[in-house]
């Protein structure tokens, strides 16, 4: 820990690229969406709970891929924000493979530093399931929890993957690089399904003809099966994540790289 401690210091006071700001900005910035998006969320179930209006989740989502997005400014200065010569290259990658440092130490300091960026995200998620288990154990509840939850999988494991093998030097693994922005794109094509969607308008009660309706016809199978991950089995699957995570952005990185030296 205090390896890790000293490597990060270092980083933020020798990084010359003008962008060190982007961390705290971005904590600051999504940390207020993130305050938002848990004070809808407990009005919108409270609401539910008591008079049984329909919970505007389309609306939720939404919030949830702006916050996503203003993620990205950080993990694009990380993952390579300037382009020389048709070669990529990042802030971090360049100054931990510049610096006295464990190979190691290069993956561990760029998944740190990602799950630092995605705490706003992880603090919503948590508090969801709370709502989930504390406020409504409901199926509807657990199904838009599990929701959220697999949202975050998708998004941490997927980033992790384009962080760790972006370091590899072998061209074969080039294309992994770009996972951050066909991410990016796929929760703007998300964000626009989810502009029409007015499911709030067409129902004053939920019941169980439009209980899973809130995200459109298209995502009622997906919604019934997020049921079963919504609550603490949530949890347990955050926990899986952030393992697997590390497993395919640090460890199995890292292995290929000593493959690749013999």
């Amino acid at each position: 820990m205090k390896r890790f401690i000293k490597i990060m210091k270092a980083f933020w006071f020798m990084d010359t690229s003008g962008y060190s700001w982007l961390l705290p900005f971005s904590i600051i910035i999504t940390g207020f969406i993130s305050i938002a998006i848990c004070s809808t969320s407990t009005r919108l179930v409270l609401n539910y709970v008591n008079k049984g209006t329909p919970i505007e989740f389309y609306g939720i989502v939404m919030q949830i891929l702006n916050l996503i997005n203003m993620s990205y400014l950080f993990i694009f200065n990380t993952q390579g924000i300037t382009r020389w010569k048709g070669k990529i290259t990042g802030n971090v990658n360049n100054f931990l493979l510049q610096a006295p440092v464990l190979k190691k130490d290069i993956y561990n300091t760029k998944f740190v530093i990602f799950q630092i960026a995605s705490t706003p995200f992880l603090v919503v998620v948590i508090y969801f399931i709370g709502l989930n288990i504390f406020v409504s154990s409901g199926e509807l509840i657990s199904a838009y929890s599990g929701f959220i939850v697999l949202i975050y999988c998708i998004w941490t494991i997927t980033i992790s993957i384009s962080l760790g093998f972006s370091s590899l030097t072998s061209k074969k693994y080039n294309p992994f690089r770009y996972l951050v922005a066909v991410l990016m794109l796929t929760s703007l094509v998300f964000l626009f399904y989810l502009m029409p969607i007015s499911f709030g308008k067409t129902a004053t009660i939920v019941n169980k003809q439009n209980m899973y309706s809130g995200l459109g016809p298209i995502f009622i199978p997906v919604l019934k099966a997020c049921s079963h991950i919504g609550g603490f089995s949530g949890l347990i699957i955050i926990l899986i994540s952030t393992l697997s995570s590390y497993f395919f952005g640090c460890k199995l990185p890292m292995v290929i790289s000593q493959k690749e030296v013999f």
